[in-house]
């Protein structure tokens, strides 16, 4: 199960030194209650109001990508987000002066303009993690991950179809962060590392292909899994049907193909 957060209740842990400076990639998945303005992700200096980066969302639908060290930088997303429904969202941090944002793998917007935040030492999950306000979201999410890498448009998209963090096997040495939050009844938040605050609640996980052999036989005993053969992945959770999960093109089969 995915984990449901409200009313301010987040997941809070420290990043590793060097891990919140550029290139940088934090994505996940987020199913909003509504549409409103929120941080999903957020990698902060946890001392400071005005150095961070961060992924969240708009109450007019669009998807954000900013840093901020110092002057605030936004990047929105011209495409919007389904309120009440799964999306995947993705910002690479390429440099101090190259920023990209995606909305389910595509959609991709561009920025060139310099901004390094200084001191980012705190990772918060449904909020910003600063001093100062939060924006906390309101909503589910899932397979939230931080790669100290650029990734590419064709890594970006296989994660918009539903590819698990973990089966891009070429950049699992730079994938720093990677917490699928699964939460079993009656079990706290498998957030490993992270630090609950408020609240948690579970929902169903949305559809993920994971390698074999990736850690997730707690999931054993429920009839939602089964396997994918055709590229050596587990697909968790019974959103079977799922249309971003039919006909694998050439990209995803060419990321999927070490993890068999």
């Amino acid at each position: 199960m995915a984990i449901t957060i409200h009313g301010g209740s987040h997941l809070s842990g420290g990043l590793a030194p060097g891990v919140g400076e550029t290139p940088l990639t934090i994505a996940c998945w987020f199913r909003p209650a509504t549409l409103q303005t929120a941080v999903l992700l957020s990698c902060c200096n946890g001392s400071e109001s005005d150095e961070y980066f961060s992924l969240g969302v708009q109450s007019d639908g669009v998807l954000r990508a900013a840093v901020r060290s110092g002057a605030f930088t936004p990047l929105d997303t011209t495409v919007t987000y389904p309120s009440n429904d799964w999306s995947h969202g993705a910002a690479v941090f390429e440099s101090a002066v190259s920023r990209r944002v995606y909305l389910n793998g595509g959609a991709k917007q561009s920025q060139a303009s310099e901004a390094a935040p200084s001191g980012v030492d705190v990772l918060g999950v449904g909020l910003l993690a600063r001093d100062g306000t939060n924006f906390p979201f309101s909503g589910a999410l899932a397979e939230v991950a931080i790669w100290k890498a650029a990734l590419t448009d064709a890594e970006v998209a296989a994660l918009g179809k539903g590819v698990s963090p973990r089966a891009l096997t070429n950049r699992l040495d730079e994938l720093v962060v990677y917490q699928d939050l699964v939460r079993l009844e009656g079990v706290a938040p498998l957030g490993i590392g992270l630090t609950p605050s408020g609240t948690i609640g579970g929902e169903r996980h949305p559809a993920i292909l994971y390698p074999h052999g990736d850690g997730m036989s707690r999931w054993s005993a429920s009839p939602s899994i089964y396997r994918g053969e055709a590229f050596g992945v587990r697909l968790a959770n019974a959103e079977q049907s799922s249309p971003r999960l039919a006909g694998f093109g050439s990209t995803e089969e060419r990321l999927l193909t070490e993890v068999r």
